[in-house]
């Protein structure tokens, strides 16, 4: 009888799990995504800013990192039926990074090029994951000796100086509809890459293997704050 009532138990557990994983499986769904931004009406392009504060850039081959205080985005997402490619946009042009400090203590400048797209690939219990990609972004010593690099994708061949003639990079994200955060976890380690590395004068440690280095595979981690420009537009949500 003990067997028995054991093996009953035993089985009605594994039968509850089942039921909860399938259950949990459920709330996990591709695209269409549905999003919302407060009284928005379907259709509805709403522009929205993102802030953030501290920010890393890191090249994960040497460990080196330049660190921003804060960061703003500014960007547009459409409300309704979404197939998530992209579900929002960033207009990287106008991204903005506050004392930004590198190797050495050099003081940098974060310059943004072109638009980052803002993909979901899957939605979860109000958390949605995906990737940021046409990621461009060219990085310049403000002071001193000149230390410069551009940013995008990891993989590729140097072919001129230049942002625009950098292949751009993907960074993987996730949005959370309770925090209104779009988190950029340094999870996906040299998803980025550096190109154009280059210095001046007699300083050499921006151009040291041990330092920076032609075609680095980097990273970049962030967490930004979405709100809507206009107030009766939050919360922004992505179902």
């Amino acid at each position: 009888m003990r067997s028995l009532l054991t093996r009953t138990l035993l089985l009605g557990g594994t039968v509850a799990a089942a039921g909860l994983l399938t259950a949990t499986t459920a709330l996990a769904h591709p695209a269409p995504f549905t999003v919302t931004a407060g009284s928005a009406g379907s259709g509805t392009a709403v522009a929205v800013t993102g802030t953030s504060g501290a920010v890393a850039f890191k090249d994960t081959k040497t460990g080196v990192t330049l660190n921003c205080t804060a960061s703003s985005l500014k960007g547009s997402i459409t409300t309704g039926s979404s197939n998530g490619t992209p579900v929002a946009t960033v207009n990287g042009t106008g991204a903005s990074f506050s004392n930004c400090t590198g190797p050495a203590g050099l003081k940098f400048a974060v310059t943004g090029y072109g638009t980052w797209n803002i993909n979901i690939t899957d939605s979860t219990s109000g958390v949605s994951t995906g990737t940021v990609t046409n990621i461009r972004a060219h990085v310049v010593s403000t002071a001193g000796p000149t230390c410069a690099f551009d940013v995008g994708s990891n993989t590729g061949s140097f072919v001129s100086s230049g942002t625009s003639t950098v292949n751009p990079g993907t960074v993987a994200g996730n949005y959370t509809n309770s925090s209104q955060n779009l988190a950029v976890p340094a999870v996906t380690a040299g998803s980025l890459g550096l190109w154009n590395v280059h210095g001046s004068g007699t300083t050499t440690y921006c151009v040291a293997a041990s330092v920076l280095a032609q075609g680095d595979p980097a990273s970049f981690s962030a967490t930004y704050k979405i709100v809507a420009d206009v107030a009766a537009n939050n919360p922004v949500a992505i179902n």
